[in-house]
């Protein structure tokens, strides 16, 4: 009887001591799935950063505007160098698959400058942005470029670009030659500048869509220029004057 009852004992002990085993391993494999699926997510979030080279390229179009005394201290506010992902930033798109930056929209952030600060196009800083396919100016008191790097050294940077906003800006005739060099450009936003419709538009052969509102036109080079953009489908002109010798004494 004590004999069996040592056997049922050692059993006992032997089974306790084998579920106990079967626990512990099974703690070290949710253990190691639970690290495994922690590095997964650590990649994962570094493999949807954008680029270093396109971060660092925002961070120095913040210090343009600020320097030209907008407020982009507040308005970027999330653009911190302390953050890796600038996907997840303020006014930025990115491409889901290759991350990189393919939407910026700036407009405004140097509308509500102190003063009367004009600023002037520097095409250097959005040459990293190689696959950019939409960019916003609009709102930012722009009147033109730097010396050789206006807007015609931002045709030749942005290759891909298909959406340029320039609206309520401070941009005269000047600036329309240099336009010509936005080969992929879809839609244009020239609304509410200083054009006077001497000088006209030319080399946008796949430019669909165009807004002109607001314009004070005395000439009609401009408007005449717009016949010989083969792929025009959308033109407007809301709230444009026509007062010209060319336009009689019509609006």
């Amino acid at each position: 009887m004590q004999r069996t009852s040592l056997y049922i004992r050692d059993g006992l002990l032997a089974f306790v001591v084998c579920q106990a085993e079967g626990a512990l391993l099974r703690m070290r494999q949710l253990l190691w799935v639970w690290m495994l699926l922690m590095a997964l997510a650590f990649v994962n979030d570094r493999c949807h950063c954008c680029l270093q080279e396109e971060r660092s390229g925002l961070l120095e179009i913040k210090a343009w505007f600020s320097h030209a005394g907008g407020a982009a201290s507040s308005t970027l506010q999330d653009w911190d160098k302390e953050d890796l992902n600038c996907c997840n930033w303020s006014r930025v798109e990115c491409d889901n698959t290759t991350n990189r930056v393919i939407e910026l929209y700036l407009s405004y952030v140097n509308y509500y400058a102190l003063g009367e600060n004009d600023l002037y196009l520097n095409a250097s800083l959005f040459l990293p942005f190689k696959e950019l396919e939409t960019l916003g100016l609009s709102g930012n008191q722009l009147v033109g470029g730097v010396k050789n790097q206006g807007f015609q050294g931002l045709a030749s940077g942005l290759r891909k670009l298909k959406e340029l906003h320039l609206t309520f800006n401070k941009l005269n005739d000047s600036i329309l030659s240099s336009l010509s060099g936005f080969s992929t450009l879809e839609s244009l936003d020239l609304s509410e500048n200083c054009f006077t419709g001497t000088i006209g538009l030319r080399g946008l052969r796949k430019l669909e869509v165009l807004y002109l509102d607001s314009i004070d036109f005395k000439e009609n080079i401009l408007l005449e220029s717009l016949g010989r953009l083969p792929s025009l489908k959308t033109l407007s002109a809301s709230w444009s004057k026509f007062e010209g010798k060319h336009f009689g004494k019509g609006q």
